[in-house]
């Protein structure tokens, strides 16, 4: 997490551990954490070179690495060969489709998950939101109505 408030949103909603991504050894708390295994999932949400980097590292063998959001253009991911010894998987993930939509709102209805909307805006104020976006400000998600 890059902040308190993040963190502390994370930890309510159920997180057993929670790190941030700011300390440049996040990757080796995981592995502490795992008894040096590592996870078995990491979602990158930033995909920089670095993040990228410390994502693969913090990886248990035969793990996967999820890259959810913006991926600049260019070659930015050097994959080290133990990526390939230890079967590591790195996907994209694509936009939800309508059966996902729709098991996830089945999942919110019966109260298995729960939404974390921090901000609700209107429709008018729509670059406000793109403004708290930009700053980090959001948490969770922001939704806009009309």
């Amino acid at each position: 997490m890059r902040s308190m408030d993040a963190a502390e949103a994370v930890r309510k909603a159920g997180a057993d551990v929670v790190l941030s991504t700011q300390a440049s050894d996040w990757y080796e708390q995981v592995r502490q954490h795992t008894d040096g295994w590592g996870t078995d999932v990491v979602l990158d949400f930033v995909a920089t070179k670095e993040t990228l980097q410390s994502s693969l590292s913090a990886l248990a063998p035969a793990g996967r690495l999820v890259i959810m959001g913006y991926l600049p253009r260019g070659g930015i991911l050097e994959t080290p060969t133990w990526v390939f010894s230890e079967e590591r998987t790195v996907t994209g993930n694509r936009s939800a489709g309508r059966r996902d939509v729709i098991d996830a709102l089945s999942l919110m209805r019966d109260g298995r998950i729960k939404a974390l909307v921090h901000k609700v805006f209107a429709l008018k104020d729509a670059v406000l939101a793109h403004r708290a976006f930009e700053a980090r400000e959001i948490i969770g998600r922001a939704v806009i109505v009309p």
